[in-house]
């Protein structure tokens, strides 16, 4: 069952809700990642944990902090109510939500045991059976982090109404709808050495960017000139993003650069690398390694994003709910594997799948693999 949690008030008092909700869960969630054995693969061998995890709370505030109180206080706000109510110290929980941005960089992430991993799908008229409009998506990430997600519904005093799928400490998510009907879902986006201005490590992460934009954005193009325009982007980012009328598109972005995809006869599909941008990609010849698996860091991405679009072709014109829920769930007729949407890999995992139906304000989750559990139903 999937964990709920709703705040409410401004952005420091639904901070502080959230923190002293989920305080043992935060409290026990930190005990088990940075125990654990990928935590202890991304340190410097030698150093000790804990002065990896102080490090990485200095790290987090000296890159974060500024740009995040200066483009979007209330969301600083909020981050810091969450440490005073899960009694964590505020630097740790600039580093927690700094972690998406280091793992991004491309001058080591490429050594590092992390799923290169989400798929996303999109279908509306005259895609869909019905006339509707759909959004799917699945959440892969190292699997560590599955016992620490939740559903938040959010109501602000000064923003848009949200519900959201995130982790626990984190102030933003990779995924949401607001209450005029826009979602948005974030597929994360690794782009290569070859363009430095492609990457900066010092910004506001792009699960914090995603929040502030479903706070305050009330359609699809509001959401790319938001994005677009962003002075802050760290790492890289395909955000996927439709309104309740039926505009959609995919945002792909380095720190400095994007480019707006579009849906194709009502179908849209996108994992994590740049189909337009395709200069911004990691090499196919750029080997990941980890424990004895040595395989092409592209080859999930690229298998992933074929296979989604060869079921959204074959379904064109008759997809429903349903359908979302076999592509999501697919495991290309084979044992399921690093390469399957349905992920289960030795690399990470699908720990959650989503399907939105923005119109009739619907948000629907598994708190697992979806092949495995059934979708709960959430609505603003």
């Amino acid at each position: 069952m999937v964990l709920f949690i709703e705040t409410h008030g401004t952005a420091r008092e639904r901070g502080e809700q959230q923190g002293t909700q989920l305080k043992d869960r935060i409290q026990a969630a930190k005990k088990a990642v940075f125990k654990s054995e990928i935590f202890k693969e991304m340190i410097p061998k030698g150093v000790p944990v804990f002065l990896a995890i102080a490090g990485l709370g200095l790290m987090g505030k000296n890159r974060t902090k500024k740009f995040i109180e200066q483009h979007f206080p209330k969301q600083n706000e909020k981050l810091i109510g969450i440490a005073k109510g899960a009694g964590v110290g505020v630097n740790l929980i600039y580093g927690m939500n700094y972690v998406e941005v280091m793992a991004g960089n491309p001058l080591t992430t490429y050594r590092e045991p992390l799923v290169q991993a989400c798929t996303m799908i999109m279908a509306l008229p005259p895609a869909t059976a019905d006339g509707s409009i759909i959004y799917g998506r699945n959440y892969d990430f190292p699997t560590i982090l599955q016992p620490y997600q939740m559903v938040r519904r959010e109501i602000p005093d000064d923003g848009f109404k949200t519900i959201t799928l995130t982790q626990y400490p984190m102030v933003g998510a990779h995924i949401g709808l607001n209450e005029k009907g826009v979602l948005m879902g974030y597929n994360y986006g690794r782009s290569w050495k070859s363009n430095p201005l492609d990457y900066r490590p010092r910004g506001v992460p792009n699960l914090i960017t995603l929040q502030e934009a479903l706070e305050s954005c009330k359609s699809t193009q509001e959401v790319i000139d938001f994005i677009s325009k962003f002075p802050a982007r760290t790492n890289g980012a395909h955000f996927g993003v439709v309104d309740e009328s039926g505009d959609a598109c995919v945002i792909e972005t380095t720190a400095t650069r994007h480019v707006v995809r579009r849906p194709k006869d009502g179908i849209l599909a996108h994992t994590n690398m740049y189909q337009e941008l395709v200069d911004a990609n990691v090499p196919d010849t750029s080997m990941w390694k980890f424990k004895g698996l040595e395989i092409p860091y592209t080859r999930s991405p690229k298998e992933r994003f074929a296979r989604a679009n060869e079921l959204l072709a074959k379904a064109k014109g008759k997809v429903t709910l349903d359908t979302f829920k076999g592509i999501l769930s697919d495991h290309a007729g084979r044992e399921p594997d690093d390469f399957t949407i349905c992920t289960h890999g030795k690399t990470g995992a699908t720990l959650a799948s989503i399907l939105v139906k923005p119109k009739e304000r619907e948000f629907w989750v598994t708190d697992n693999q979806p092949c495995k559990t059934n979708y709960e139903k959430f609505t603003l």
